[in-house]
């Protein structure tokens, strides 16, 4: 057993040498002709079964100096900046290799692409810039030209606080796809943070009249109307614009509520609340005004978490509209909510005397004495209330 043990010694030993020799002589060879692909080759497939990383690099760089065809370099130094990247962790060697494919072929899409990846890793942000604007150059689609320019901006937004040169580059997005909320909403905060109102008019004259879908035309119109009542000091524009988002929506109001969407997406509810309050002003139909304020005490309660404003703003709705379908059940829900319970009793009775509906009426009552009940702890109250619901509705199985 021993015997047979320095045996495999032996052999292994002589192994080593025997590769080691074989390797001289391949290294002897390639030397002698470097371009020669077969000695190349065959060296190469030593020092990979090897994984002798840094020897392959050293075999390519040999290579790479013999070489005179423009074709052939490229292809080796793209496996070169590989070797570097990803078998020797060098990313700053992999640079060069790369941009030494840029010097043969300014355009070879898979340096530039590497070469992005590099600078981003290693966070030089002025050479991440330069090769985005390499690519955008050689981009083939606008979906592709689009979310480089949106990676610019970011860099410009985020890595180097070039808040300028950021809203640029939202702008040129937005140019490519109008209908990108996301991308119109950046632009927008770029554009109020550099008090770029002028630039910001400019994009959204143009984009509204691009755009299809009309719940995002009904948001520029009236984007396009705060621009101009609050920074362009233009209140009849304001106006306008204002009164073109109520033509768009026509008789649909829901159409002027599906705005809630572009404006939740940064939850600029007081934004809209605000915008909200002016179409009011400015809508014919009371059922529109009726609408507006409804969807108004919604933002508030579920986008702002407070009932209070929206018990009050549907108070609103009560002295106009009392027999609103579920309004009832929303006015009691929030103002308990809100702790409202005295102004609650007060806005029910009010409602008592103009309800004509006398299952509505009834209903009324019988909540008007739960809240007498339960929350103001009246019991004479509650049961004067219990008692005109019966008289309303006799049997009322409620009261």
């Amino acid at each position: 057993m021993a015997g047979r043990g320095k045996k495999k010694k032996k052999t292994s030993a002589s192994g080593s040498v025997a590769r080691g020799r074989n390797i001289s002589r391949l290294k002897k060879k390639f030397t002698k002709n470097p371009a020669s692909e077969e000695d190349f080759v065959k060296l190469w497939d030593v020092y990979l079964a090897a994984e002798a990383w840094e020897a392959l690099a050293e075999l390519l760089e040999a290579r790479i100096a013999a070489l005179t065809d423009g074709a052939d370099k490229v292809r080796a130094l793209l496996r070169l900046g590989n070797l570097y990247d990803e078998k020797l962790g060098e990313p700053r060697r992999a640079v060069d290799a790369y941009q030494r494919v840029l010097n043969i072929e300014p355009r070879n899409r898979r340096a530039i692409w590497s070469l992005a990846m590099l600078y981003h890793d290693l966070e030089e942000w002025n050479k991440v810039i330069e090769i985005y604007l390499l690519q955008i150059d050689l981009a083939e689609s606008p979906e592709e030209k689009l979310s480089l320019r949106t990676q610019l901006a970011q860099i410009y937004e985020e890595r180097l606080q070039q808040d300028d040169e950021a809203l640029l580059e939202y702008i040129r997005a937005v140019r490519l796809a109008p209908e990108t909320v996301r991308i119109l909403l950046n632009m927008e905060k770029l554009a109020f943070r550099t008090a770029s109102f002028r630039e910001l008019l400019a994009v959204y004259l143009d984009v509204v009249e691009r755009v299809e879908r009309l719940d995002l035309k009904i948001a520029i119109y009236l984007k396009l109307a705060r621009l101009h009542a609050e920074h362009l000091d233009d209140s009849d524009a304001a106006e306008n614009y204002f009164r073109r988002a109520l033509e768009v929506s026509g008789d649909d109001t829901e159409k002027l509520f599906a705005i809630s969407s572009i404006y939740g997406e940064d939850e600029e509810w007081e934004e809209l609340i605000a915008i909200y309050s002016v179409l009011i002003g400015l809508a014919d139909s009371p059922a529109t005004k009726n609408r507006l304020r409804r969807e108004i005490a919604r933002l508030y309660a579920e986008g702002l978490n407070d009932p209070s404003s929206a018990f009050f703003e549907l108070v609103r709705v009560a002295r106009y509209s009392p027999q609103d379908p579920g309004l009832l059940e929303q006015l009691c829900e929030l103002g308990r909510q809100a702790d409202r319970h005295l102004e609650l009793a007060a806005v029910l009775e009010d409602l008592a005397t103009r309800i004509q509906d006398e299952h509505l009426l009834a209903e009324l009552y019988s909540r008007l004495a739960r809240i007498h009940l339960d929350d103001l702890h009246n019991a004479d109250l509650a049961e004067q209330a219990v008692a005109r619901a019966i008289e309303i509705l006799p049997g009322n199985q409620a009261a």
